[in-house]
């Protein structure tokens, strides 16, 4: 069975987030608000540059 989606408030502090993020393996989470209304998505990929630069110009 796997786990419900990960959520976290707009007022997350990254550096943090991205530690927990890390350590719980999960490469994304859902932003919302206290009342659920969302605001969007955060990915790890978000904060890191790209792995290898075969994709930039």
């Amino acid at each position: 069975m796997r786990a419900g989606a990960t959520t976290v408030r707009p007022s997350e502090e990254i550096d943090p987030l991205v530690q927990r993020m890390d350590r719980a393996k999960v490469a994304h989470v859902v932003v919302t608000r206290a009342d659920g209304t969302l605001v969007g998505l955060f990915g790890l990929g978000d904060t890191r540059p790209p792995e290898n630069d075969s994709d930039q110009g």
